[in-house]
C-alpha cells in the first residue's frame, strides 16, 4: 500500500517530503548484504553475504531520544517518506533495519512481514495494550495491516470484528476466526462514512446515520461496542470507528488512506484533565500542549476546563505550552 500511495500521491504527495526529482518506492524487503561499514564489522551481527530482512523504519540513530522510543528521533519510512526505497539494485540501510533472515521463512515471507507486523505490534501491544477476552474492531480487515491486526489479535485471545468492502472478503475473514463483519458497502450504511459536518445543527443527523452500523456490531458482540479499535483508512472511516467505541474504549490509528482530516463526535461522560494526564502516563519534565478557549464562558475569556488542565499539568511537573484563540485569553 505504501507503493500505491506513493505512486498515486493519495492522500499526500511523497515528493513534498524531499527535494529529489525522483522517488524510488519499496518499504523493506529481503536483501543480500554487499558491503558493511566499520562499526557494523565491529558489532559482527551481520556480514557481507548474509541474506537479511530489511525493516523500513529509519531514524536519527545518534539521537539521545532513540533509547526512549525509536519513533521519537526523526522517524520515517524508507521508500515512502524517503525517496531511496528497496525497489532498486543497491540500497543503503541503517544497521538497526537489518536482521538475518529467519531460517524457517521462505524468501517471500521473510521479505514481506516486517513493516506490517512491526506496525501492528506497536498498535496492539504498545498503544492499546490489548487483553484477552476483550473485543476489537479493525478497519480494512481483509488486507495489509488490517489483516495482520485481525490475525494477531485472534492469536492473543480477542474477539475481532472486521470492516470489509464485499461479501467475499467477509467470508474470508470469518474463515480466519473473525467474530463479526461490517460490510461498509451495505446499502443500509449509505452516506454513513463521511466526516462529521462542521454545522452543529447537523450532528444529530450524522450520528443517526451510524445507528445501523452500531446495531450490527452489537448484534455480533453480545450487545456491546468495541473495547479497542484499529483505524487506518483515514478521514472517511475514522469518525464511525470512534463512534464504535464502548465506554472506556481505546482507539489507535496509523496512516490515513482517505485523508488526514480526522473528525469525531465526543462520547457522553466526563474525565478530569488529571485523570487524562494519568491515563496518558504523563511524567514530570515532559511537554504538554493545551488548547485553551475551546469552551469559554460568555466573556469569551474564561475556559474552566482549560484552566484546570493547566493547573493539573503544572502540579505534575510538566512543561506547558498553551494555544489560545484570542489575545485576551493569552493575557
Amino acid at each position: 500500500f505504501n507503493d500505491i500511495w506513493a505512486i498515486t500521491g493519495i492522500p499526500v504527495s511523497t515528493l513534498d517530503d524531499h527535494d529529489q526529482d525522483y522517488h524510488i518506492t519499496g518499504s523493506g524487503g529481503i536483501a543480500l548484504v554487499a558491503s558493511v561499514g566499520g562499526e557494523v564489522k565491529k558489532q559482527g551481527r551481520v556480514k557481507v553475504g548474509d541474506l537479511v530482512t530489511i525493516y523500513s523504519g529509519q531514524n536519527d540513530i545518534l539521537s539521545p531520544t532513540v533509547g526512549l522510543d525509536p519513533m521519537f528521533a526523526d522517524f520515517s519510512i524508507q521508500g515512502y517518506q524517503g525517496p531511496d526505497g528497496s525497489h532498486q539494485q543497491f540500497m543503503v540501510a541503517q544497521v538497526p533495519q537489518v536482521h538475518v533472515k529467519p531460517q524457517d521463512a521462505s524468501l517471500e515471507a521473510a521479505g514481506s512481514y516486517v513493516l506490517n507486523l512491526g506496525t501492528i505490534y506497536r498498535a496492539l501491544f504498545t498503544t492499546l495494550r490489548i487483553e484477552p477476552g476483550k473485543t476489537l474492531f479493525v478497519e480494512g480487515a481483509a488486507t495489509g495491516t488490517g489483516l495482520e491486526a485481525l490475525k494477531s489479535a485472534r492469536n492473543n485471545g480477542l474477539q475481532v470484528t472486521g470492516m470489509v468492502s464485499n461479501n467475499d472478503r467477509a467470508e474470508y475473514i470469518r474463515g480466519l476466526g473473525a467474530t463479526g463483519v461490517i460490510n461498509r458497502k451495505d446499502s443500509r450504511y449509505a452516506n454513513a462514512f463521511t466526516k462529521v459536518p462542521a454545522d452543529p445543527q447537523q450532528w444529530a443527523e450524522w450520528e443517526g446515520k451510524g445507528e445501523a452500523i452500531l446495531a450490527d456490531y452489537r448484534a455480533q458482540n453480545n450487545g456491546k461496542l468495541a473495547d479497542y479499535v484499529v483505524s487506518h483508512a483515514g478521514e472517511l472511516s475514522f469518525p464511525r470507528s470512534f463512534q464504535m467505541l464502548e465506554e472506556n474504549g481505546v482507539l489507535t490509528f496509523y496512516g490515513a488512506s482517505s485523508g488526514y482530516h480526522f473528525t469525531f463526535m465526543g462520547k457522553k461522560g466526563m474525565r478530569s484533565p488529571q485523570e487524562m494526564f494519568e491515563k496518558g502516563s504523563l511524567r514530570a519534565g515532559e511537554a504538554v500542549l493545551i488548547y485553551y478557549g475551546v469552551d469559554t464562558l460568555e466573556d469569551g475569556i474564561v475556559d474552566a476546563v482549560g484552566l484546570e488542565a493547566i493547573e493539573s499539568a503544572r502540579e505534575m511537573g510538566a512543561r506547558i505550552v498553551v494555544a489560545t484563540y484570542t489575545d485576551a485569553q493569552k493575557e
